[in-house]
C-alpha cells in the first residue's frame, strides 16, 4: 500500500511514502523527525556564520523518506546546468544527430578557458563528443560543455526541460534551478524514467561519469573514506552547490541535493555535516526486511504473491492498480495464447515467461479493449507531447501522470485524444484512453488524487461473466 505521512517541524516538510504491504508508523517516524529536525538546526546555526539562502533535498529512494528545506526556490544553478547538457547530449545521440565520435571543432565563441583552470586547446582543435562529455562531467570542464551546448542548441537544452515539466531549471545564463528540480533529475536518472527515448545504456552512462567525479571538495568530505557517490557541484563566487546520489552498500541510494547562497566556508561546513548526517541516519541504517513472497488483502481476500507482487510493489502498488479481484489463473488472450494471469481493480497482470525479467510481468492493453484506437490527428503545438507511433496529443492535463507513473513502460501510447466520457458512476468526467489504461481527470479531488486510473480490471472481469 502507498503510506503518507506529513510531518511540519521547525520549518522543515517531511514526507514519508512507502509501496508495498502496510506497516505501522514507529520508531522509523521519530528518527526521521529528529534528522529533518537536526537538519534545520545545521542551516540556522550556518546561516549564522554567513550563509543567506539554503535549499535542501534530502530523499531515501527505497523508502522514500526526505527532507525539504526551500525546496521549490531558485538559485544560481553554476555548473548544475551541465546535468541539463549531458541529458540532451544523450537524447542527441539517440536521435542520430550525434554519435560518441562526432567531432566539434573548438571556436573562439565556445572557449571559456577563462574560467577553466587550465585551456582546453587551441583555436581550431577538433574533440570527440565522447570525450567532450566526459571532461564535462568529470572534470566540470566549462569549454567542454559550451561546445556541446552549442552544438545541440541552448534553446533545445531548456526546451527540453519544459518538455519534460523542469518549469524553473535553464541552461542559457542566467543559469537557474530549483534543489526539488536538481533532486528530482536524479530520482528519475536513477529510476530510468527521466525520459523515455533513453536506453539502458544511456543511463549507465550517465550515472558512472557522474560517479566519476574529481571535484569532491563540497558534499563528499563528509561520506565515508570509499562512499559511492555520482554527483554534480556547482561553483561561483558566492555559490556553491552539490548534488547526487549516494550509494551505500546497503541499497537505500539516497538522492541528495544542497545548494546554497553566501560565504564559501560557510557552505563548506554546512554540506560536510549535513552529508555525516544523512549517512550516519539513513545510508548506515539496517536495510529494511525482505518483502514477503505473498500477501492477502483482506479488502478483497486474494492473495498476490511471486513475480506479480513484486511487480505490484515496483510499479505503484495500490495507487497504480487497486486491489486484487481474482486468484492467478489460466487465461487465453487476444493473441490466442494461454497465460497466467491476475486481475486487479485496475490492470491485468500476465506473467510472460518468454520474456526476460523484469519483462516477464506485463500488463493488459485494457485500453485498447474498451476503447478501439481514434483516428490519429495531427500535432498540437499546445500539447506537451506528440506521439506520432499512434498519432495523438498529451496535453499537460495527464503529462505529469503518464511521466512519473511509468510512463511508456507502464501505460502504452495514447490512443485517443483527451475527450468528455460519462462512466460507470454515471459522472462525466474529461478523459484520455492510453493502450494499458484510461486516464480519469477528477477536479473536486485535491492533487494528486485529481487524476486517477479508470477501474478496468472490473469491466473487463464483468464482461467475461466471471
Amino acid at each position: 500500500m502507498v503510506w503518507w505521512r506529513l510531518l511540519a517541524t521547525m520549518g522543515v516538510v517531511v514526507t514519508l511514502a512507502r509501496l508495498g504491504v502496510p506497516r505501522p508508523a514507529g520508531a522509523a517516524d521519530q528518527t526521521l523527525a529528529s534528522f529533518a529536525q537536526q537538519v534545520r538546526g545545521l542551516v540556522s546555526q550556518y546561516a549564522d556564520q554567513g550563509l543567506t539562502h539554503v535549499g535542501i533535498v534530502i530523499a531515501d529512494s527505497d523508502h522514500g523518506n526526505a527532507v525539504s528545506i526551500n525546496a521549490d526556490e531558485t538559485f544560481p544553478a553554476a555548473s548544475l546546468y551541465k546535468l541539463f547538457v549531458l541529458w540532451e547530449v544523450q537524447r542527441s545521440i539517440e536521435a542520430g544527430l550525434l554519435t560518441d565520435d562526432t567531432m566539434i571543432t573548438l571556436t573562439e565563441q565556445t572557449d571559456d578557458a577563462e574560467d577553466d583552470t587550465e585551456p582546453l586547446g587551441q583555436i581550431g582543435d577538433q574533440f570527440s563528443v565522447a570525450q567532450l562529455r566526459d571532461l564535462m562531467i568529470t572534470e566540470s570542464n566549462n569549454t567542454a560543455s559550451w561546445m556541446l551546448a552549442y552544438t545541440i542548441g541552448w534553446d533545445q537544452i531548456d526546451a527540453n526541460l519544459r518538455e519534460h515539466g523542469y518549469a524553473i531549471s535553464q541552461s542559457l545564463p542566467p543559469t537557474v534551478t530549483t534543489p526539488n528540480e536538481i533532486a528530482r533529475f536524479f530520482t528519475q536518472l536513477l529510476d530510468r524514467t527521466l525520459d523515455s527515448t533513453l536506453t539502458e545504456h544511456d543511463y549507465t552512462l550517465m550515472l558512472t561519469l557522474l560517479k566519476e567525479s574529481k571535484t569532491n571538495d563540497f558534499l563528499s568530505p563528509g561520506l565515508p573514506d570509499g562512499a559511492v557517490f555520482a554527483h554534480k557541484i556547482g561553483d561561483l563566487d558566492n555559490v556553491t552547490n552539490d548534488a547526487g546520489i549516494i550509494m551505500p552498500d546497503n541499497g537505500q541510494n539516497i538522492v541528495i541535493a544542497v545548494l546554497t547562497e553566501g560565504d564559501r566556508e560557510a557552505a563548506l561546513g554546512l554540506m560536510y555535516d549535513v552529508a555525516q548526517l544523512t549517512w550516519d541516519t539513513l545510508a548506515a541504517a539496517p536495510a529494511p526486511p525482505t518483502p514477503p513472497d505473498a500477501y492477502t488483502f483482506p479488502e478483497t481476500g486474494f492473495t498476490v504473491s511471486g513475480k506479480f507482487l513484486a511487480y505490484w510493489q515496483a510499479n505503484g502498488g495500490l495507487a497504480q492498480f487497486g486491489f486484487p479481484i481474482t486468484a492467478p489463473f489460466e487465461q487465453q488472450l487476444e493473441d490466442g495464447n494461454t497465460y497466467t494471469v491476475q486481475y486487479f481493480e485496475r490492470a491485468r497482470f500476465e506473467l510472460h515467461p518468454e520474456n526476460a525479467p523484469p519483462h516477464d510481468v506485463e500488463l493488459g492493453q485494457f485500453g485498447r479493449i474498451l476503447h478501439p484506437a481514434d483516428p490519429a490527428v495531427a500535432a498540437d503545438p499546445q500539447a506537451v507531447q506528440y506521439f506520432a507511433e499512434t498519432g495523438h496529443n498529451v496535453y499537460s492535463l495527464f503529462d505529469a501522470y503518464w511521466q512519473e507513473h511509468g510512463g511508456l513502460a507502464q501505460f502504452g501510447y495514447p490512443i485517443s485524444e483527451p475527450f468528455k466520457q460519462r462512466l460507470e458512476n454515471g459522472q462525466t468526467y474529461t478523459v484520455q484512453y492510453f493502450e494499458r489504461a484510461r486516464f480519469e481527470y477528477h477536479p473536486n479531488n485535491a492533487p494528486p488524487y485529481d487524476v486517477l486510473l479508470g477501474q478496468f480490471g472490473r469491466l473487463i472481469l464483468a464482461r467475461q461473466g466471471r
